[in-house]
Order: structure tokens, then C-alpha cells, then sequence
């Protein structure tokens, strides 16, 4: 599949939006009192049905923001038609750039009994890390327990999400990838979901300020650039390099200046 050069993407300008913040102010207050909840919840015994229960109740909040994002005019995320029903996904790898903080919701609000992998600082976070641990996501300092973790999770038909970069990209650019995820994948021998976001908009993205002014309308588009399975006899360093080589051929900068201001 070729690159796509975002000319069909439309122009984003720094804007001052109170939809915008409004949003985001009410986003972070839900975050707060979800993770007081999953606080008080997670020192008590839970199963599986209540990680799965939790999962839900997130990808549901995620699909409500993302929703109300919408109202103001200010956020359009597509999915390209060659790329399979997200909704549909079962025992998948999904791998994904990660160019802004959008990217997670966008993802776990199509992709159902979706985990990922979450930086080892968001555990002890207070917008972030109670959830994180009752939703079963896997801290990245977790190491073999991480690996088995999310390979069981294959197995039982759950989806996994992973941003091989382990961080958001850095302006104009695609970060190193690590090669974690080669070995769950050829350990689970799954389905692998090589996903490509891209978008005009600087919003939330790695360096940009929280209350900064972002560039809106901000257009978020997914397309499938690969979907593979580790080949008979390939070693995780081979199958990982695949992955990133496809990356770097497909990715295009994105259509703004590193300072838009």
C-alpha cells in the first residue's frame, strides 16, 4: 500500500476553542473520579469479570468523549474501507503509531476487550494508574509476567494494543521502536494488526502544552498497512524489523510545522 500524503486532510489553524477545553477539563475530572472508584475497588479481591466489566466501562467513557468531541466541530476520526471492522477484532495484535494522547481512546473506543501496555510512571498516577491496573492493563517494566500476561490474553480471544514506540512520537517524526511485541506475538502466534494514525493536528501530541492552543478541526484518519502472523522459522529481532521497515515506508509527515505558533 503507498503513503498517503494528507492532501485530502483540511487545514488546521491554532485555535482557541472553550468546547474544546471544556471537554478536556471534563475529561480529566471523570479520570479523577473513575480512578478514586478503581482506587478503592482494586484493594479488594476482583476477577477477570470484573477487569473485563472495567475494560468496558472504559472503552464505553472513551466512546462518550470522543463523541462529544464531535458537538464543537473540533475532532472527525475515519477508518479507511480496506481496513477490517475494528469492532470485529479477536485474539489480535494490534500495533499503532502513536502520534498525540488521542490515540489510545480512538482505539479503545473501536476495539473491544482491548489491554495495552502503559508506561511504569501512569501506574502510580492519579488520573490514570487505579483504572489501569483494574482495566488488567500491563505496566512496560513488567517484563516476562507482561509477556505472559498479554499472550493469555491472546489466547483467550482478548486483543492486545501496542504503540512499539513506548512513547508519543516526537514532532515530525516516527521514534525508535522496541521489539516487545515480536515476542508476544510469536509466542501467541496471533494475528498481527499493523495500523497507520494519521492526522493534520498537533493536538496533544509529544511537547504540546495541555491548555496550549491546538491546531482544530483536528481529522484523525486509521488505515491498515500490514496484517501478518510471524512466518515459520522468522526470529522475533526479523519479524519486529518487518513491522518498523513497513512503518517508516508508509509514514508521511505530517501536513503541519513542527511550531505551528
Amino acid at each position: 500500500m503507498s503513503g498517503s500524503p494528507h492532501r485530502d486532510f483540511p487545514r488546521a489553524q491554532p485555535r482557541f476553542s472553550p468546547g474544546y477545553y471544556f471537554l478536556l477539563l471534563c475529561f480529566g475530572a471523570g479520570a479523577v473520579a473513575f480512578n478514586i472508584y478503581a482506587a478503592i475497588r482494586v484493594s479488594f479481591p476482583h476477577t477477570e469479570r470484573t477487569r473485563e466489566r472495567t475494560r468496558a466501562v472504559v472503552r464505553s467513557l472513551f466512546r462518550m468523549y470522543l463523541r462529544m468531541l464531535r458537538i464543537p466541530g473540533n475532532f472527525q476520526c475515519t477508518v479507511d474501507a480496506d481496513t477490517p471492522p475494528l469492532e470485529n477484532l479477536r485474539g489480535t495484535l494490534v500495533v499503532a503509531n502513536h502520534p498525540g494522547m488521542l490515540d489510545a481512546p480512538i482505539l479503545f473506543a473501536r476495539i473491544p476487550r482491548a489491554i495495552c501496555f502503559f508506561k511504569a510512571s501512569m501506574h502510580r498516577a492519579v488520573v490514570s494508574g487505579a483504572g489501569a491496573r483494574l482495566s488488567g492493563y500491563i505496566p512496560n517494566n513488567s517484563g516476562v509476567d507482561g509477556i505472559r500476561n498479554a499472550v493469555g490474553h491472546l489466547a483467550s480471544g482478548g486483543n492486545v494494543i501496542v504503540f512499539p514506540e513506548g512513547t508519543r512520537s516526537p514532532a515530525q517524526a516516527l521514534g525508535p521502536f522496541h521489539s516487545g511485541y515480536g515476542l508476544i506475538a510469536k509466542q501467541a502466534r496471533c494475528p498481527v494488526l499493523c495500523l497507520l494514525i494519521e492526522t493534520n493536528s498537533n493536538v496533544l501530541g509529544k511537547g504540546q502544552p495541555l491548555w496550549g492552543r491546538p491546531l482544530l478541526p483536528a481529522h484523525f484518519r486509521i488505515r491498515r498497512i500490514l496484517q501478518t502472523r510471524p512466518e515459520s522459522g522468522e526470529s522475533v529481532s526479523a519479524f519486529s524489523n518487518r513491522i518498523e521497515e513497513c512503518y517508516r515506508r508508509e509514514w508521511r509527515p505530517p501536513p503541519f510545522p513542527e511550531d505551528p505558533a
